[in-house]
Protein backbone atom coordinates (compact mmCIF):
# COMPACT_ATOMS: atom_id res chain seq x y z
CA UNK A 1 0.00 0.00 0.00
CA UNK A 2 1.54 3.37 -1.00
CA UNK A 3 2.51 5.68 1.85
CA UNK A 4 1.43 9.23 0.99
CA UNK A 5 1.91 12.68 2.53
CA UNK A 6 -0.92 15.00 1.53
CA UNK A 7 -0.25 18.73 1.71
CA UNK A 8 -2.66 20.98 3.62
CA UNK A 9 -3.93 22.58 0.41
CA UNK A 10 -5.02 19.16 -0.84
CA UNK A 11 -6.87 18.41 2.40
CA UNK A 12 -8.63 21.79 2.22
CA UNK A 13 -9.66 21.07 -1.37
CA UNK A 14 -10.95 17.63 -0.35
CA UNK A 15 -13.08 19.31 2.34
CA UNK A 16 -14.56 21.84 -0.08
CA UNK A 17 -15.00 20.02 -3.41
CA UNK A 18 -16.29 16.52 -2.78
CA UNK A 19 -15.76 15.25 -6.36
CA UNK A 20 -12.25 16.67 -6.81
CA UNK A 21 -9.10 14.60 -7.30
CA UNK A 22 -8.17 15.68 -3.75
CA UNK A 23 -11.41 14.23 -2.37
CA UNK A 24 -10.88 11.00 -4.34
CA UNK A 25 -7.41 10.65 -2.84
CA UNK A 26 -8.77 11.09 0.67
CA UNK A 27 -11.52 8.57 -0.09
CA UNK A 28 -8.87 6.10 -1.26
CA UNK A 29 -7.26 6.45 2.16
CA UNK A 30 -10.60 5.78 3.85
CA UNK A 31 -11.00 2.70 1.65
CA UNK A 32 -7.58 1.38 2.66
CA UNK A 33 -6.00 1.84 -0.79
CA UNK A 34 -3.32 4.23 0.46
CA UNK A 35 -1.75 4.96 3.84
CA UNK A 36 -1.71 8.62 4.82
CA UNK A 37 1.27 10.10 6.64
CA UNK A 38 1.00 13.34 8.58
CA UNK A 39 2.36 15.16 11.61
CA UNK A 40 0.82 17.13 14.47
CA UNK A 41 2.06 20.32 12.83
CA UNK A 42 0.32 19.50 9.54
CA UNK A 43 -2.93 18.62 11.32
CA UNK A 44 -2.82 21.92 13.24
CA UNK A 45 -2.06 23.83 10.03
CA UNK A 46 -5.11 22.24 8.38
CA UNK A 47 -7.37 23.01 11.35
CA UNK A 48 -6.24 26.64 11.37
CA UNK A 49 -6.67 26.98 7.61
CA UNK A 50 -10.24 25.64 7.43
CA UNK A 51 -11.31 28.00 10.21
CA UNK A 52 -10.12 31.15 8.47
CA UNK A 53 -13.06 33.56 8.12
CA UNK A 54 -12.82 33.84 4.33
CA UNK A 55 -13.14 30.05 4.05
CA UNK A 56 -15.91 29.48 6.61
CA UNK A 57 -17.90 32.38 5.17
CA UNK A 58 -17.75 30.99 1.64
CA UNK A 59 -17.94 27.26 2.48
CA UNK A 60 -20.18 26.71 5.50
CA UNK A 61 -19.82 22.91 5.44
CA UNK A 62 -16.01 22.90 5.51
CA UNK A 63 -15.66 22.95 9.32
CA UNK A 64 -17.89 19.89 9.75
CA UNK A 65 -16.13 17.99 6.97
CA UNK A 66 -12.82 19.18 8.36
CA UNK A 67 -13.57 17.78 11.80
CA UNK A 68 -14.36 14.38 10.27
CA UNK A 69 -11.16 14.52 8.24
CA UNK A 70 -9.09 15.34 11.34
CA UNK A 71 -10.74 12.47 13.24
CA UNK A 72 -9.72 10.13 10.43
CA UNK A 73 -6.15 11.45 10.37
CA UNK A 74 -5.76 11.10 14.13
CA UNK A 75 -7.14 7.56 14.22
CA UNK A 76 -5.93 6.12 10.91
CA UNK A 77 -2.91 8.01 9.55
CA UNK A 78 0.70 7.40 10.52
CA UNK A 79 1.68 10.45 12.56
CA UNK A 80 5.36 11.28 12.26
CA UNK A 81 7.26 13.25 14.91
CA UNK A 82 7.91 16.20 12.60
CA UNK A 83 11.39 16.81 13.98
CA UNK A 84 13.66 15.97 11.05
CA UNK A 85 14.33 19.12 9.11
CA UNK A 86 15.55 18.26 5.64
CA UNK A 87 18.07 20.59 4.09
CA UNK A 88 16.50 22.12 1.02
CA UNK A 89 16.25 25.51 -0.61
CA UNK A 90 12.52 26.12 -0.34
CA UNK A 91 10.80 29.38 -1.14
CA UNK A 92 8.24 28.80 1.63
CA UNK A 93 9.86 27.61 4.89
CA UNK A 94 6.53 26.08 5.99
CA UNK A 95 6.94 23.48 3.23
CA UNK A 96 9.77 21.92 5.25
CA UNK A 97 7.10 20.26 7.42
CA UNK A 98 5.79 18.35 4.39
CA UNK A 99 9.24 17.14 3.42
CA UNK A 100 10.11 16.22 7.02
CA UNK A 101 6.94 14.17 7.30
CA UNK A 102 7.74 12.39 4.03
CA UNK A 103 11.28 11.54 5.10
CA UNK A 104 10.30 10.46 8.63
CA UNK A 105 7.39 8.37 7.38
CA UNK A 106 9.31 6.75 4.53
CA UNK A 107 6.74 8.10 2.07
CA UNK A 108 6.29 6.76 -1.42
CA UNK A 109 4.63 9.99 -2.64
CA UNK A 110 4.00 13.60 -1.69
CA UNK A 111 0.77 15.09 -3.07
CA UNK A 112 0.55 18.87 -3.24
CA UNK A 113 -1.10 21.64 -5.18
CA UNK A 114 1.65 24.03 -4.09
CA UNK A 115 3.78 25.05 -7.05
CA UNK A 116 6.76 25.65 -4.74
CA UNK A 117 6.76 21.90 -4.10
CA UNK A 118 5.52 20.51 -7.40
CA UNK A 119 8.30 22.24 -9.37
CA UNK A 120 10.78 20.10 -7.43
CA UNK A 121 9.25 16.96 -9.02
CA UNK A 122 10.80 14.85 -6.24
CA UNK A 123 12.60 15.12 -2.92
CA UNK A 124 15.09 12.48 -1.82
CA UNK A 125 13.64 10.17 -4.49
CA UNK A 126 10.07 10.72 -3.27
CA UNK A 127 7.92 11.84 -6.22
CA UNK A 128 5.94 15.05 -5.71
CA UNK A 129 2.67 14.93 -7.66
CA UNK A 130 -0.35 17.18 -8.02
CA UNK A 131 -3.67 15.68 -6.88
CA UNK A 132 -4.71 15.18 -10.53
CA UNK A 133 -1.43 13.39 -11.35
CA UNK A 134 -1.73 11.12 -8.32
CA UNK A 135 -5.40 10.34 -9.03
CA UNK A 136 -4.54 9.46 -12.64
CA UNK A 137 -1.60 7.28 -11.64
CA UNK A 138 -3.74 5.26 -9.23
CA UNK A 139 -6.94 5.41 -11.31
CA UNK A 140 -8.91 7.11 -8.54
Amino acid sequence: MPRVVIDTNVLVSASIVTLSPSARIFQAARNGQIMLLTSRYLIEEYQTTIRRPHITKKYAQVAERGDALVDFLVTSAVITPGIKKPVSALRDPKDVAILACAVEGDADYIVSGDRDLTVLKSFQRIPILTPAEFARRFKL
